[in-house]
């Protein structure tokens, strides 16, 4: 949701819009359809000014303010202006997009493209002018992209590697490898940590979760010198929750102090959805339980 653009993206059926609460009508709207041709399937969008976009693969993306709204399409990604409902800039790639990620109020555009070589190219890129401000190379296939609360830096992730990078200077702070000149090596383990699963970084940006140790245990990743805190017990999850403070980390029905990676409280919160109040002084639990059609069932 948007308090400067009164707006917000909703998906619906086949159609990504974006409504404007000032105006109670959408100002920009994609139209999506798969087609299935003699190579297979074909994904198309049509355009407010009726213009048809088609890849073998799409994806959409929107930043948090719901000022732009990004396709992806081949090795092009179209971008909208959402508050005047035009298209403003199209980004060249030389290959496939595959992943793309706004910084925090639409400040930064990442993106990730697949090299024949099964490689990476991130790009950074201003979304205002379509200027491409930094490219970086990582091992594998990216398969998420991540910004800072502040939008100062940038997490990339592979199954492959792990990156860091500062956004003002384009310069890599940590890397799973250490194959780059200047990047300091984690200490602990992280060049054989497992890269999968979800991560983010804390509210105060301090922090990584992200990862497997070579214990098998998830891990916390202390970004000013690269430090592993490895979370004692914890083998697998279904979400996590930074405390407002960043000084707690809720894992399910557990909690872990991220200083030292100890369990400081379990047990006794319902297993569940749950996540801590915006002042931290609760934790809200979502335990209910339903079906495909969205029917409640009863608690096991």
């Amino acid at each position: 949701m948007s308090p400067s653009h009164g707006s917000f993206g909703i998906l619906v059926t086949k159609e990504v819009s974006i409504w404007s609460f000032d105006r109670s009508s959408a100002v920009l709207t994609l139209v999506l359809r798969s087609d299935m041709g003699p190579a297979g399937e074909l994904f198309v969008i049509r355009t407010p000014d009726n213009q048809e976009l088609t890849a073998n693969s799409m994806k959409v993306s929107c930043s948090d303010d719901a000022g732009y709204l990004a396709a992806l399409c081949g090795h092009d990604l179209h971008l909208w202006d959402c508050e005047i409902g035009q298209r403003t800039q199209i980004l060249n790639h030389a290959s496939p997009v595959i992943q793309a990620k706004f910084a925090p109020h639409g400040a930064h555009l990442a993106t990730g493209a697949q090299t024949a070589a099964g490689e990476s190219t991130v790009s950074l890129w201003d979304p205002a002018s379509g200027k491409l401000l930094h490219q970086f190379a990582h091992q594998g296939t990216i398969e998420q992209l991540e910004f800072s609360a502040t939008g100062e830096q940038l997490l990339c992730r592979s199954k492959e590697q792990l990156q860091l990078w500062s956004i003002s200077e384009g310069q890599l702070l940590l890397s799973s490898s250490g194959t780059r000149e200047n990047a300091p090596r984690p200490s602990g383990s992280l060049a054989t940590m497992e890269h999968r699963g979800g991560y983010g970084f804390s509210p105060d940006g301090k922090l990584i979760f992200h990862g497997r140790s070579p214990s098998d245990e998830y891990c916390l990743l202390r970004i000013a010198d690269g430090k592993i805190i490895v979370l004692s017990g914890l083998y697998e999850y279904v979400n996590y929750s930074f405390s407002p403070d960043s000084q707690r980390l809720l894992i399910d029905s557990r909690i872990f102090d991220t200083e030292t990676g100890t369990e400081v409280f379990g047990g006794g919160i319902p297993k569940g959805w749950a996540i801590f109040s915006p002042d931290g002084s609760q934790i809200l639990v979502d335990n209910l339980r339903f079906d495909s059609l969205m029917r409640r069932t009863p608690e096991k």
